[in-house]
C-alpha cells in the first residue's frame, strides 16, 4: 500500500511529495479497480458506473487515450458477434458471412497489435510501456512464455526497459 483513504460523499483525495514516478492501481474492497499513474500534477479520478478514467498528468492522459483507443477496437470486435447473428436472423449465406466477419476479426486484431506494439514501444523510457507490455503477456497467455512478438518488443528494447524489474523477471 502506498496510501489510503475514506471516500466520504464519492471524493477522496492525497497529497504528498513523490520521489519516482510509478504505477499504481485504486483498491476498493481488497480488488484492483483503477490503474493510473503516480506522478506530479494535480490528478483526477473519474469512477462511477459509466467511466472510469484517471488525467490531468501527462503519463495518466496518454495511459487513458490508449485505454480508450484500444476499447474502441474491442468494441468493434464485440459488433461482429451481432453481425453474425444479424446475418442468421436475415438467411444470409453464413459461409460468405462468416468469411467476411473472420476478414474483419483479423484487420481488428491487427489494429490492436499495431496499437500494443507501438504504445510499448514508445514508452520504453517511462512506466507505461513495461506496464502495458506485462500486462499483455499475462492477459495473452496462460503461462510466461516466449513468443515472436515478445521477441520483436525485446529487439528494439532499450535498457532502461530491458532493465525494468518486471520485465527483466518476466524475459
Amino acid at each position: 500500500s502506498v496510501d489510503s483513504c475514506d471516500v466520504v460523499h464519492g471524493q477522496f483525495h492525497f497529497d504528498g511529495t513523490l520521489d519516482s514516478v510509478r504505477m499504481a492501481n485504486i483498491f476498493m474492497d481488497d480488488e484492483p479497480v483503477l490503474p493510473l499513474v503516480l506522478e506530479s500534477g494535480a490528478i483526477t479520478v473519474k469512477l462511477d458506473d459509466t467511466q472510469q478514467v484517471v488525467s490531468g498528468s501527462p503519463l495518466n492522459d496518454k495511459l487513458f487515450g490508449f485505454f480508450k483507443k484500444y476499447q474502441q477496437l474491442q468494441n468493434q470486435q464485440r459488433e461482429l458477434v451481432h453481425k453474425h447473428d444479424q446475418a442468421i436472423m436475415n438467411g444470409s449465406d453464413m459461409e460468405v458471412v462468416n468469411a467476411r466477419l473472420a476478414r474483419e476479426d483479423a484487420e481488428i486484431n491487427a489494429k490492436m497489435d499495431k496499437l500494443v506494439t507501438s504504445f510499448i514501444t514508445e514508452n520504453f523510457d517511462n512506466v507505461l510501456g513495461p506496464y502495458v507490455f506485462i500486462n499483455t503477456c499475462i492477459n495473452r497467455y496462460e503461462v510466461p512464455m516466449l513468443d515472436a512478438w515478445i521477441e520483436d518488443i525485446m529487439s528494439k528494447a532499450t535498457e532502461k526497459f530491458k532493465n525494468d524489474p518486471q520485465v527483466k523477471e518476466y524475459y
